[in-house]
Parts: C-alpha cells; structure tokens; sequence
C-alpha cells in the first residue's frame, strides 16, 4: 500500500481537525443559516399582544396583563393616599375606606364633615345605601342568569 488515504474527508471533517490541533475544540465547524425571529424592544409600561395573550413590563419585569388587574387594583392598598399625599397605615380603617372611597381614613372624615357642613348628608347617605342596592342587585342578576345557563 501506497501512504494514500482511500476515503475523501469532507470540508466539515477537515477543519474538526484543524480545530482540534490548534486546541480550539469548541469552535464551529460548519456555519448554519435559518430563520431568525424578529426581537421588538419594550419599554416600561408598554402593553402588548404575544401568542394570544397581552404582555406589560412593570419594573423591568415582562409580566402578564390578567383581567384580575384592575381588581387588584382596587384591593391593594397604595403606600400614600392619592388624595392628601400622606403614607397610609395598613390598618382596617384605611383598608376599608380605600375600598369604598379610593382615600385614606382621614380624607374621607374631612370629606364627610365638609358634606354635613353642606347639610347635604342625608342625600350623601341614601347615595351610598342605593350604590350598595345595585351592586346587590347586579350580583342577583349575574347569578340567576348564570344559573339558568
């Protein structure tokens, strides 16, 4: 026999070796074209649809945009009252007036003795006792409608 190889190498196998003498073990033998997907930039705040669903960034963080939101929202007591500016204590009596009124415990007995003040208290009362009526009303209705279906 002759010192001649009787097998070609293919391009690929030629520079596998070439990487392995010059101890570059990890590099690429071969270079592989295909589809790259698009990367849209996001900023703080902004709202999306990816995939069927809405997407938000809130501090740095990509997060979800459930229907809960805006729930959350109206449960989750603030650090200060967007009224008066002042830092709420997480007590009940804050808690309950941000669930009513969106203002801390203070702004609303101010509110409230401006209203009595006004002699406008009876009217200010009965407002209050029709909007808690309603939503027991609406509550009624969602629930015999879904019965029936």
């Amino acid at each position: 026999m002759s010192g001649e190889l009787k097998k070609e190498f293919n391009p690929r196998d030629v520079q596998r070796m070439r990487n392995i003498i010059t101890g570059k073990t990890g590099d690429r033998t071969q270079i592989q074209t295909g589809y790259e997907k698009n990367q849209e930039v996001h900023k703080e705040g902004d709202v999306w649809e990816e995939n069927g669903k809405k997407w938000t960034i809130k501090r740095g963080i990509k997060q979800s945009v459930t229907k809960l939101d805006e729930i959350k929202k109206l449960v989750v007591l603030p650090l200060s009252c967007p009224n008066c500016g002042k830092v709420m204590k997480v007590d009940e009596y804050n808690k309950k007036m941000w669930a009513i009124h969106q203002k801390c415990f203070d702004c609303v007995i101010k509110m409230e003795s401006e209203i009595k003040r006004q002699g406008k208290w009876d009217e200010y009362c009965s407002n209050i006792m029709n909007r808690n009526k309603n939503t027991e009303l609406d509550d009624l209705e969602a629930a015999l409608e879904q019965w029936v279906t």
